[in-house]
């Protein structure tokens, strides 16, 4: 069941110095024309765009070095995308979503990062400029769990700056143009507001690329934001809440104010002219595949089909996954690679087909490598835009787990009457 090649058998664990190791050189690249998805990742190379590295932090480089190895290690995968070059996120760029009190701040503390080679960590709650940076300096982790090193900010714009150059390449049309992508962004963002960094993030990248969507092509006057990270994806929902040009969909772990970052109830709903555009799914701990996949049946795909988005971006976090550290669930990581595919599908009917990908969390350096597979696999699969069934309406028969039809009715409960109009 399912649309056709959504999802292969498990990959083959492997450590990613092993997969390094085996891995012969990739041959030349094609032609872009003959490429089916873009690639985007930032390798660093030197202390000054370099984050981290913190002894013992689950944010670490090999994240993506490990996700990158898996890729180049499956040829055909790997032969068909196309690999954008480094871009830097300007401060102007920036500041569509962040207060530049912030980003000066931020730049503060890996200053001084770089003066004695210590990491610093943000403070655990307001701004970083409220009381001066030094005021939250410490070698150890502390209640902060967020740090800044000399190379972070730097980091940081490389990161949003790769999704903002997918954001031109999925607009900019002609025959090489390709219209879905994978950006590798390190570090991730969904965390960050416009004045606070948390939860491991500094700069939103998928806000921020909404916001330049809108921003610079007036062809996209709505962008679908669609957050499956284990955790509730507080930072962008804090930048839109007001915004009825981004409709912001989180499908999360919610046990009350036990599980971080204890926001996303289904009754927040948005603010002001926002209100109904902003849908919390809030998932108990453990929830599988099947659960995800109800989520996007009974509540993604009729909230796209009324929003009418041109531009779908995923904050795609990985720490659901079975065997995560952090996540407590159960989403084996085929099952991330059907929900891509048919995610496909549904951006072809209400989006034009742009639809992009961005790596939010995911710390288990064996299963994070498996579902980045999985994605760019349906990424690059070869996709019929006029046969199959509709999205999501066939699951594969592999799904596990339940349904959590008791979420998805709060969720439509509180949005049945509002802009949107979900379904009971």
């Amino acid at each position: 069941m399912g649309r056709k090649g959504a999802a292969s058998k498990p990959s083959p664990k492997h450590s990613p110095a092993l997969v390094a190791a085996a891995s012969p050189p990739p041959p030349p690249e094609p032609p872009a024309a003959l490429t089916k998805a873009l690639l985007a990742f930032h390798d660093s190379v030197s202390p000054g765009d370099r984050h981290g590295p913190i002894e013992g932090h689950p944010e670490s480089a090999d994240r993506v070095s490990a996700s990158v190895a898996r890729l180049r290690g499956n040829r055909e995968v790997w032969r068909a995308l196309r690999k954008l070059p480094p871009r830097r996120a300007t401060d102007s760029e920036l500041q569509l979503c962040h207060d530049e009190s912030h980003i000066t701040g931020l730049q503060r503390l890996a200053q001084l990062s770089g003066e004695d080679g210590k990491g610093r960590f943000v403070p655990a709650s307001g701004p970083v400029c409220m009381g001066g940076p030094c005021c939250e300096v410490r070698e150890g982790t502390g209640n902060s769990d967020t740090y800044v090193t000399s190379g972070s900010i730097e980091a940081a714009r490389l990161s949003v700056g790769g999704l903002l150059n997918m954001v031109d390449n999925v607009m900019g049309g002609g025959s090489s143009s390709s219209h879905c992508g994978l950006a590798l962004c390190r570090p991730p963002g969904h965390h960050a507001s416009r004045n606070r960094s948390s939860g491991f993030c500094l700069f939103n990248n998928v806000a921020v690329a909404a916001s330049y969507a809108l921003d610079r092509y007036p062809e996209v006057s709505r962008v679908m934001i669609f957050d499956w990270d284990v955790h509730h994806g507080q930072g962008t929902q804090h930048i839109f809440e007001h915004s009825s040009d981004v409709l912001v969909i989180n499908a999360h772990r919610h046990d009350g104010h036990s599980f971080y970052p204890a926001t996303g109830g289904s009754s927040e709903v948005g603010l002001g002219p926002g209100r109904g555009y902003n849908i919390n799914v809030a998932l108990p701990q453990g929830y599988g595949g099947a659960a995800l996949w109800s989520v996007c049946a009974n509540v993604v795909v009729p909230a796209a089909r009324s929003f009418k988005p041109d531009l779908i971006v995923v904050s795609a976090g990985f720490d659901a996954a079975r065997g995560d550290p952090l996540g407590g669930c159960a989403v084996p990581p085929q099952a991330f690679g059907a929900l891509t595919a048919e995610l496909r599908a549904l951006a072809w009917e209400v989006a034009g087909g742009r639809l992009l990908m961005a790596l939010e969390g995911g710390y288990h350096l064996e299963v994070l490598p498996d579902c980045v597979e999985e994605v760019a696999r349906a990424l690059v699969q070869d996709f019929d835009i006029e046969g199959g069934a509709d999205p999501f309406a066939e699951p594969p028969a592999w799904l596990e787990g339940s349904l959590c039809l008791g979420a998805i009715r709060r969720a439509c409960e509180a949005h049945h009457a509002l802009a949107l109009k979900l379904p009971l």
